[in-house]
């Protein structure tokens, strides 16, 4: 009854999609493990391993994309690939922050529709005519 469906939603899984991640650290181990090409330095041939196992991550979804990419600096920093500065030097520069706040915003206009809200409001003052809609959104 009641109870056996409380208890099989209870124990459901609630982490990470096991399979995907499964796929993500078997491609950066696969790689990890053949010996570097000639002309290429161990660090290097372990950072594209890391590299592959966090894309095939992003790609197979196991997590959401941050917190992968986020592991993936995790590891390159755990393995001592690289250097703390090095993993996260790019988060100095105000594009990468640039970018997430844009994404924060647009995700707040969806949440609350004020995105709807405001271009009802357009068509409200503008849409008497379509002349008068497509001036506003040229200007």
């Amino acid at each position: 009854g009641v109870p056996a469906v409380q208890a099989a939603a209870a124990s459901e899984w609630k982490g990470a999609k096991l399979k995907p991640l499964g796929y993500s650290v078997l491609a950066g181990l696969l790689i990890w493990l053949i010996p570097a090409p000639a002309g290429v330095s161990a660090q290097a041939w372990h950072l594209l391993a890391v590299f592959v196992g966090t894309i095939v991550g992003i790609i197979t979804n196991p997590l959401p994309l941050g917190a992968t990419a986020m592991i993936g600096l995790g590891v390159s920093m755990v393995t001592g690939l690289l250097p703390f500065a090095a993993a996260f030097s790019a988060f100095s520069s105000e594009i990468p922050w640039l970018i997430a706040i844009a994404f924060f915003l647009a995700r707040g206009f969806i949440k609350t529709g004020l995105g709807n809200r405001i271009a009802y409001y357009i068509v409200s003052l503008f849409g008497k005519s379509t002349l008068g809609l497509t001036y506003s959104l040229v200007f």
